[in-house]
């Protein structure tokens, strides 16, 4: 077996520097440094070769970057049934008025939002304390399908997923005003009509750093049937942002 050229030695590193932390880096480094120096006695002991390919097998192991559910869902529950054909806490349900317009359910993890009248919109939504995440970064995700239509007309919201931040306003002129919304971000599916396969719906957006208080919301604004499920928010970015 040749010695590794210095070329494949840089392209190694820089390969495995992406993956990995400092220190692991640095321990890359010191491993190619010592098959270097000693490679004529490393190639001729397969023993020690043998454990040098296996501790470079671990480290890359290591080093790999965490799975999607791996991260924190900062969530307090998926979507479940509350034993009275609704959906249960600490997911609420509303809709636009008073006039009884859609049907919310749970199937085995799976929201139905089901529109039967002429009421704009119908929703579910989870409020959190948004102290910890003020100033950062997060995500939030739902998979998302359906069968839809436009029988009531063009929709005034978006369906999809939305997020409402509430808390201080940055400019002290207007905090005397209390607590105020501070932010809407939202991701629709669009004015989509005809049947919609499962997929995921994302949103990113940033805290503001005087926000206390942060509502995700799943929202169903066109005629027919909105599925939903594995709702997740979790923090992208833990530094602090603009």
């Amino acid at each position: 077996m040749p010695p590794p050229t210095g070329s494949s030695v840089v392209a190694i590193l820089l390969l495995v520097s992406n993956r990995m932390d400092i220190i692991q880096f640095l321990m890359f480094c010191k491993f190619f440094i010592y098959l270097k120096t000693q490679k004529e006695r490393v190639l001729s002991n397969k023993k020690v070769l043998a454990g040098l390919i296996f501790m470079l097998a671990a480290l890359t192991l290591v080093a790999l970057p965490a799975s999607a559910e791996d991260v924190p869902n900062i969530l307090d529950s998926g979507f479940e049934p509350d034993g009275r054909g609704g959906v249960a806490r600490p997911w609420s349900t509303s809709q636009h008025s008073d006039h009884p317009s859609y049907v919310f359910s749970v199937d085995d993890g799976v929201l139905s939002i089901r529109r039967f009248d002429f009421e704009p919109w119908g929703q579910v939504a989870q409020r959190l304390d948004a102290t910890p995440f003020a100033g950062k970064r997060l995500e939030f995700v739902v998979e998302l399908s359906g069968e839809f239509d436009l029988s009531y007309g063009e929709p005034i919201e978006p369906t999809g997923i939305s997020v409402v931040l509430r808390g201080l306003d940055e400019d002290i002129r207007y905090r005397m005003l209390g607590s105020q919304i501070l932010k809407t971000p939202y991701a629709s599916i669009g004015e989509f009509e005809g049947g919609m396969e499962w997929q995921p719906l994302s949103l990113v957006f940033d805290v503001p750093p005087l926000a206390t208080e942060l509502e995700v919301f799943v929202r169903m604004s066109l005629g027919g049937e909105l599925r939903a499920r594995n709702p997740r928010l979790t923090l992208v970015d833990p530094t602090v942002v603009d």
